[in-house]
Protein backbone atom coordinates (compact mmCIF):
# COMPACT_ATOMS: atom_id res chain seq x y z
CA UNK A 1 0.00 0.00 0.00
CA UNK A 2 1.12 3.66 -0.99
CA UNK A 3 0.96 6.48 1.16
CA UNK A 4 -1.43 8.01 -1.51
CA UNK A 5 -4.03 4.69 -0.98
CA UNK A 6 -3.41 5.30 2.90
CA UNK A 7 -3.96 9.13 2.41
CA UNK A 8 -7.24 7.88 0.01
CA UNK A 9 -8.41 5.18 2.42
CA UNK A 10 -7.99 7.14 5.98
CA UNK A 11 -10.21 10.00 4.23
CA UNK A 12 -12.78 7.40 3.91
CA UNK A 13 -13.76 8.10 7.77
CA UNK A 14 -14.88 11.83 6.64
CA UNK A 15 -17.50 10.76 4.40
CA UNK A 16 -20.90 11.92 4.71
CA UNK A 17 -22.28 8.79 6.05
CA UNK A 18 -25.80 11.43 7.29
CA UNK A 19 -26.43 12.19 3.68
CA UNK A 20 -25.48 9.19 1.58
CA UNK A 21 -26.10 6.35 3.97
CA UNK A 22 -23.70 3.07 3.28
CA UNK A 23 -25.74 0.87 4.83
CA UNK A 24 -28.86 1.78 2.34
CA UNK A 25 -26.32 2.35 -0.56
CA UNK A 26 -24.86 -1.80 -0.41
CA UNK A 27 -28.64 -3.00 0.62
CA UNK A 28 -29.50 -1.27 -3.05
CA UNK A 29 -26.55 -2.50 -4.69
CA UNK A 30 -27.58 -6.20 -3.39
CA UNK A 31 -31.44 -5.49 -5.27
CA UNK A 32 -30.42 -4.33 -8.61
CA UNK A 33 -27.48 -7.32 -8.65
CA UNK A 34 -30.44 -10.20 -7.66
CA UNK A 35 -33.40 -8.48 -9.53
CA UNK A 36 -35.20 -10.92 -11.56
CA UNK A 37 -38.01 -8.53 -13.68
CA UNK A 38 -37.57 -5.04 -14.90
CA UNK A 39 -40.29 -3.94 -11.53
CA UNK A 40 -37.49 -4.78 -9.26
CA UNK A 41 -34.50 -3.03 -11.09
CA UNK A 42 -35.88 -0.01 -11.65
CA UNK A 43 -37.36 0.15 -8.29
CA UNK A 44 -33.94 -0.48 -6.75
CA UNK A 45 -31.84 1.81 -9.00
CA UNK A 46 -34.44 4.77 -8.39
CA UNK A 47 -33.88 4.53 -5.33
CA UNK A 48 -29.69 5.19 -5.61
CA UNK A 49 -30.52 8.05 -8.07
CA UNK A 50 -32.28 9.59 -5.13
CA UNK A 51 -29.20 8.03 -3.19
CA UNK A 52 -26.91 9.85 -5.13
CA UNK A 53 -28.99 12.78 -4.95
CA UNK A 54 -28.65 13.15 -1.10
CA UNK A 55 -32.25 12.67 -0.67
CA UNK A 56 -32.56 9.12 1.20
CA UNK A 57 -32.45 8.94 5.05
CA UNK A 58 -31.87 6.38 7.42
CA UNK A 59 -35.63 6.02 9.39
CA UNK A 60 -36.29 3.56 12.10
CA UNK A 61 -40.32 4.31 10.74
CA UNK A 62 -39.21 5.30 7.11
CA UNK A 63 -41.68 3.27 4.73
CA UNK A 64 -39.19 1.07 2.97
CA UNK A 65 -37.33 -1.85 4.24
CA UNK A 66 -33.77 -3.63 4.24
CA UNK A 67 -32.80 -6.65 5.76
CA UNK A 68 -31.53 -5.03 8.94
CA UNK A 69 -35.06 -3.11 10.45
CA UNK A 70 -33.03 -0.60 11.92
CA UNK A 71 -31.64 0.63 8.50
CA UNK A 72 -34.82 1.44 7.12
CA UNK A 73 -35.57 4.69 5.18
CA UNK A 74 -37.49 7.30 3.34
CA UNK A 75 -36.80 8.34 0.28
CA UNK A 76 -37.13 12.69 -0.55
CA UNK A 77 -37.55 14.71 -3.97
CA UNK A 78 -35.63 13.93 -6.41
CA UNK A 79 -34.34 16.74 -8.52
CA UNK A 80 -36.29 16.92 -11.96
CA UNK A 81 -33.05 16.22 -14.19
CA UNK A 82 -32.28 13.47 -11.96
CA UNK A 83 -35.15 10.89 -11.98
CA UNK A 84 -38.66 12.26 -13.37
CA UNK A 85 -41.50 10.07 -13.81
CA UNK A 86 -39.79 9.66 -17.46
CA UNK A 87 -37.05 8.47 -16.02
CA UNK A 88 -39.10 5.62 -14.33
CA UNK A 89 -40.76 4.68 -17.15
CA UNK A 90 -37.54 3.95 -18.97
CA UNK A 91 -35.67 1.95 -15.70
CA UNK A 92 -38.79 0.00 -15.54
CA UNK A 93 -38.85 -1.43 -19.35
CA UNK A 94 -38.25 -4.53 -20.31
CA UNK A 95 -35.86 -3.13 -22.77
CA UNK A 96 -34.20 -1.74 -20.39
CA UNK A 97 -33.95 -4.76 -18.23
CA UNK A 98 -32.33 -6.44 -21.16
CA UNK A 99 -29.88 -3.84 -21.73
CA UNK A 100 -29.10 -3.85 -17.98
CA UNK A 101 -29.09 -7.32 -17.51
CA UNK A 102 -26.36 -7.55 -20.12
CA UNK A 103 -23.96 -4.85 -18.48
CA UNK A 104 -24.36 -6.76 -15.11
CA UNK A 105 -22.66 -9.61 -16.20
CA UNK A 106 -19.43 -7.08 -18.18
CA UNK A 107 -16.18 -8.43 -16.93
CA UNK A 108 -14.29 -5.22 -18.44
CA UNK A 109 -14.77 -1.65 -18.69
CA UNK A 110 -16.05 0.00 -21.74
CA UNK A 111 -16.57 3.51 -21.18
CA UNK A 112 -18.55 3.02 -24.61
CA UNK A 113 -21.43 1.94 -22.39
CA UNK A 114 -22.36 5.66 -21.09
CA UNK A 115 -22.69 6.59 -24.99
CA UNK A 116 -24.84 2.99 -25.91
CA UNK A 117 -26.90 4.02 -22.44
CA UNK A 118 -27.30 7.98 -23.96
CA UNK A 119 -27.86 6.87 -27.32
CA UNK A 120 -30.69 4.05 -26.54
CA UNK A 121 -32.57 5.82 -23.79
CA UNK A 122 -31.63 8.99 -23.77
CA UNK A 123 -32.08 9.25 -20.08
CA UNK A 124 -29.85 12.42 -19.56
CA UNK A 125 -28.10 15.04 -21.23
CA UNK A 126 -25.68 13.29 -24.39
CA UNK A 127 -22.97 15.33 -22.74
CA UNK A 128 -23.61 14.30 -18.87
CA UNK A 129 -21.41 11.90 -17.68
CA UNK A 130 -21.84 11.49 -13.84
CA UNK A 131 -25.32 10.59 -13.78
CA UNK A 132 -25.00 8.11 -16.38
CA UNK A 133 -21.52 6.56 -14.92
CA UNK A 134 -23.26 6.43 -11.61
CA UNK A 135 -26.08 3.81 -13.12
CA UNK A 136 -23.92 1.98 -14.84
CA UNK A 137 -21.68 2.00 -11.79
CA UNK A 138 -24.81 0.34 -10.04
CA UNK A 139 -25.17 -2.28 -12.69
CA UNK A 140 -21.66 -3.51 -12.18
CA UNK A 141 -19.64 -2.04 -9.39
CA UNK A 142 -16.47 -3.76 -9.33
CA UNK A 143 -15.73 -2.38 -12.52
CA UNK A 144 -16.93 1.00 -13.15
CA UNK A 145 -16.38 3.82 -10.33
CA UNK A 146 -18.48 6.47 -9.35
CA UNK A 147 -17.15 9.51 -10.62
CA UNK A 148 -17.82 13.68 -9.73
CA UNK A 149 -16.15 16.89 -9.42
CA UNK A 150 -14.74 15.93 -6.41
CA UNK A 151 -13.03 12.98 -7.39
CA UNK A 152 -11.83 14.57 -10.71
CA UNK A 153 -10.25 17.68 -8.40
CA UNK A 154 -7.80 14.93 -6.55
CA UNK A 155 -7.23 12.86 -9.85
CA UNK A 156 -6.18 16.51 -11.46
CA UNK A 157 -3.48 16.82 -8.80
CA UNK A 158 -2.38 12.89 -8.29
CA UNK A 159 -2.41 12.15 -11.50
CA UNK A 160 -2.86 14.76 -14.32
CA UNK A 161 1.06 15.96 -14.89
CA UNK A 162 -0.16 18.55 -17.60
CA UNK A 163 -2.81 21.54 -17.07
CA UNK A 164 -3.74 21.11 -21.35
CA UNK A 165 -4.66 16.53 -20.11
CA UNK A 166 -6.54 17.84 -16.57
CA UNK A 167 -10.11 17.08 -16.49
CA UNK A 168 -12.48 19.11 -16.25
CA UNK A 169 -14.26 19.21 -13.11
CA UNK A 170 -17.39 20.67 -14.23
CA UNK A 171 -17.75 19.03 -17.79
CA UNK A 172 -16.37 15.41 -16.91
CA UNK A 173 -16.10 13.46 -20.29
CA UNK A 174 -16.57 9.84 -21.00
CA UNK A 175 -12.44 9.91 -21.77
CA UNK A 176 -12.14 11.69 -18.58
CA UNK A 177 -13.77 8.91 -17.38
CA UNK A 178 -11.87 6.34 -18.61
CA UNK A 179 -8.78 7.87 -17.60
CA UNK A 180 -10.05 8.12 -14.34
CA UNK A 181 -11.25 4.42 -14.14
CA UNK A 182 -7.08 3.65 -14.83
CA UNK A 183 -6.04 5.69 -11.82
CA UNK A 184 -8.67 4.26 -10.15
CA UNK A 185 -7.92 0.73 -10.80
CA UNK A 186 -4.26 1.89 -9.79
CA UNK A 187 -4.94 2.70 -6.78
CA UNK A 188 -7.23 -0.32 -6.04
CA UNK A 189 -4.70 -2.73 -6.73
CA UNK A 190 -1.82 -0.76 -4.45
CA UNK A 191 -4.23 -1.32 -1.96
CA UNK A 192 -4.65 -4.39 -2.09
CA UNK A 193 -7.91 -5.04 -3.56
CA UNK A 194 -8.91 -7.40 -6.33
CA UNK A 195 -11.46 -5.77 -8.12
CA UNK A 196 -14.18 -8.44 -9.32
CA UNK A 197 -13.38 -10.67 -5.93
CA UNK A 198 -13.11 -7.79 -3.68
CA UNK A 199 -16.23 -7.12 -0.89
CA UNK A 200 -17.78 -4.26 -2.39
CA UNK A 201 -17.53 -1.78 1.03
CA UNK A 202 -13.50 -2.50 -0.05
CA UNK A 203 -14.42 -0.71 -2.92
CA UNK A 204 -16.23 1.82 -1.45
CA UNK A 205 -13.73 3.10 0.97
CA UNK A 206 -11.54 4.06 -2.03
CA UNK A 207 -14.36 5.68 -3.87
CA UNK A 208 -15.28 7.26 0.08
CA UNK A 209 -12.12 8.57 0.27
CA UNK A 210 -11.39 10.35 -3.06
CA UNK A 211 -14.53 11.96 -2.83
CA UNK A 212 -13.78 13.03 1.34
CA UNK A 213 -10.36 14.14 0.03
CA UNK A 214 -12.06 16.12 -3.56
CA UNK A 215 -14.51 17.98 -1.35
CA UNK A 216 -12.18 19.11 1.65
CA UNK A 217 -9.40 20.70 -1.42
CA UNK A 218 -12.44 21.93 -3.35
CA UNK A 219 -14.27 23.71 -0.06
CA UNK A 220 -11.11 24.76 0.93
CA UNK A 221 -10.18 26.37 -2.71
CA UNK A 222 -13.59 27.72 -2.17
CA UNK A 223 -12.74 29.41 1.14
CA UNK A 224 -9.64 31.01 -0.83
CA UNK A 225 -11.28 32.39 -3.07
CA UNK A 226 -14.34 34.11 -1.06
CA UNK A 227 -11.52 35.69 0.95
CA UNK A 228 -9.43 37.03 -2.19
CA UNK A 229 -12.73 38.61 -3.84
CA UNK A 230 -13.86 39.79 0.01
CA UNK A 231 -10.37 41.45 -0.09
CA UNK A 232 -10.84 42.96 -3.44
CA UNK A 233 -14.42 44.40 -2.37
CA UNK A 234 -12.79 45.83 0.25
CA UNK A 235 -10.01 47.56 -1.44
CA UNK A 236 -12.28 48.92 -4.10
CA UNK A 237 -15.07 50.82 -1.45
CA UNK A 238 -11.66 52.02 0.47
CA UNK A 239 -10.76 53.61 -3.40
CA UNK A 240 -14.34 55.02 -3.27
CA UNK A 241 -14.34 56.09 0.25
CA UNK A 242 -11.10 57.80 -0.61
CA UNK A 243 -11.86 59.60 -4.36
CA UNK A 244 -15.68 60.61 -3.22
CA UNK A 245 -15.89 60.71 0.37
CA UNK A 246 -18.80 57.87 -0.04
CA UNK A 247 -18.85 54.62 -1.65
CA UNK A 248 -20.35 55.40 -5.51
CA UNK A 249 -24.10 54.79 -5.47
CA UNK A 250 -23.47 53.44 -9.42
CA UNK A 251 -25.54 50.35 -9.76
CA UNK A 252 -23.29 46.84 -9.65
CA UNK A 253 -21.63 46.25 -12.88
CA UNK A 254 -19.37 42.99 -14.13
CA UNK A 255 -20.31 40.23 -12.26
CA UNK A 256 -21.34 41.83 -9.15
CA UNK A 257 -24.39 43.32 -11.18
CA UNK A 258 -27.59 41.52 -9.88
CA UNK A 259 -28.74 41.27 -13.92
CA UNK A 260 -25.94 38.40 -14.68
CA UNK A 261 -26.47 36.62 -11.59
CA UNK A 262 -29.66 36.31 -11.78
CA UNK A 263 -29.54 35.54 -15.37
CA UNK A 264 -26.28 32.55 -14.65
CA UNK A 265 -29.05 31.00 -11.45
CA UNK A 266 -31.90 31.22 -14.68
CA UNK A 267 -30.06 29.12 -17.29
CA UNK A 268 -28.42 26.48 -14.69
CA UNK A 269 -32.30 25.48 -13.01
CA UNK A 270 -33.24 25.21 -16.95
CA UNK A 271 -30.52 22.40 -16.99
CA UNK A 272 -26.80 24.21 -17.87
CA UNK A 273 -24.13 23.28 -15.74
CA UNK A 274 -22.92 25.88 -13.33
CA UNK A 275 -20.04 26.66 -15.48
CA UNK A 276 -22.21 26.82 -18.97
CA UNK A 277 -24.95 28.69 -17.41
CA UNK A 278 -22.21 31.28 -16.10
CA UNK A 279 -20.35 31.14 -19.71
CA UNK A 280 -23.63 32.22 -21.44
CA UNK A 281 -24.70 34.90 -19.11
CA UNK A 282 -21.44 36.52 -19.22
CA UNK A 283 -21.83 36.07 -22.93
CA UNK A 284 -25.29 37.27 -23.36
CA UNK A 285 -24.45 41.21 -21.19
CA UNK A 286 -21.00 41.33 -22.14
CA UNK A 287 -18.67 40.23 -19.37
CA UNK A 288 -15.25 39.67 -19.52
CA UNK A 289 -14.72 36.61 -16.62
CA UNK A 290 -11.62 35.94 -14.52
CA UNK A 291 -10.76 32.11 -14.55
CA UNK A 292 -12.28 31.55 -11.53
CA UNK A 293 -15.74 31.99 -12.49
CA UNK A 294 -15.50 28.51 -14.70
CA UNK A 295 -12.97 26.69 -12.43
CA UNK A 296 -14.72 27.01 -9.54
CA UNK A 297 -18.44 28.26 -10.60
CA UNK A 298 -19.98 26.04 -7.55
CA UNK A 299 -18.32 28.22 -5.33
CA UNK A 300 -19.82 31.48 -6.76
CA UNK A 301 -23.44 30.16 -6.99
CA UNK A 302 -22.79 29.03 -2.88
CA UNK A 303 -21.64 32.73 -2.70
CA UNK A 304 -25.25 34.04 -4.16
CA UNK A 305 -27.11 31.64 -2.52
CA UNK A 306 -26.00 33.00 0.95
CA UNK A 307 -26.84 36.44 -0.35
CA UNK A 308 -30.55 35.66 -1.57
CA UNK A 309 -29.92 35.26 -5.23
CA UNK A 310 -31.43 31.71 -4.84
CA UNK A 311 -32.27 28.81 -2.43
CA UNK A 312 -31.37 25.57 -2.21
Amino acid sequence: MTLLTELIIGCSKNFDDETYPPEIYFYLLDQVREAKSPAALGSALMHLLAWKDGKVRKDAKGPYKTLRPKDSYRVGNTKPNTLSERHEKILMSEEFFSWASEVRKTRTFDADLITDLQQKFGLWKEMAIVMPAFLIHCLRPPIFPIVDRYVIVVYNIFQSNSPSLRANPTRITAKAYSDYHSWWLRLVNEAGIRPLSAEINQLKDIDSGIWSLGKSISSRAKEMLESEEEHESSAVDQIDDRSLGKKSSTPPRGTKSPEFRTRAIELWIKGDTQAQAIQKAATEIGIDLKDSYLRYPGSHFDRWRKQGYWDR
